[in-house]
């Protein structure tokens, strides 16, 4: 998905609320779900994963076959580690801080002068977030963590289970709060495996036929 903000929409204003963006990309999102499809979100995408996926249910629309929420807590679970101060000087100390932007990037005034009003959009969105209770989603979730991920809570497994009709699988990977780029390797291969098995599964009570290509290509 392609958020306002960035891009080719890098002229449209970033959103800050995600209950307006869920409701502003599903009908787009609405015209690919003839088939069958999974969400995966990392960080702040894993809320939006979450959200879109009860917006859905709510509708009774189309569900994913599965949730992956990567590198975020539990909804439910306030997030401590936004940053207090939204100044540019702020912003880029947090972006340090996170490990997950090239120096080189950090050091071009000129770029960042591009990137930091998405970057504040995010993080507003997330200090805006506040989760509504709501019904267990049918489908499986999956959450990835980085060993070291400095954001991560001891009960998020136990936490993100409360949100499925199936028990949580959970997968760790070494590195950070970016594992998925230090990792994105071992990251695939685990995605690729949990995927054949949610479709292969779907494929014998709906009749389609699993694609041999790798769901990193």
């Amino acid at each position: 998905m392609q958020l306002p903000g960035r891009a080719t929409r890098r002229h449209e204003p970033p959103l800050t609320r995600i209950e307006d963006l869920v409701r502003a990309f599903v009908p787009e999102l609405l015209r690919c779900l003839d088939r069958p499809f999974a969400f995966f979100g990392h960080s702040m995408g894993a809320v939006l994963a979450f959200e879109t996926a009860r917006y859905l249910c709510a509708k009774q629309l189309p569900l994913p076959a599965a949730l992956y929420v990567s590198g975020r807590r539990p909804p439910q679970v306030p997030d401590e580690d936004e940053p207090e101060d939204d100044s540019d000087e702020g912003l880029l100390a947090k972006l340090r801080e996170l490990n997950g932007t090239p120096p080189r990037v950090l050091e071009n005034d000129e770029l960042m002068q591009m990137i930091l009003p998405v970057i504040r959009a995010d993080f507003a969105m997330m200090r805006h977030y506040r989760y509504s209770p709501g019904p267990p989603l049918p489908c499986p979730i999956t959450l990835f963590e980085g060993v070291d991920d400095e954001g991560r809570v001891p009960e998020s497994a136990e936490g993100w289970g409360v949100h499925s009709l199936s028990p949580v699988v959970s997968a760790t990977f070494a590195g950070d709060h970016f594992f998925l780029e230090s990792s994105a390797e071992a990251l695939l291969d685990t995605l690729d495996r949990s995927l054949r098995a949610v479709y292969e599964s779907a494929a014998s009570t709906r009749g389609f036929t699993v694609s041999s290509k790798k769901a990193g290509q």
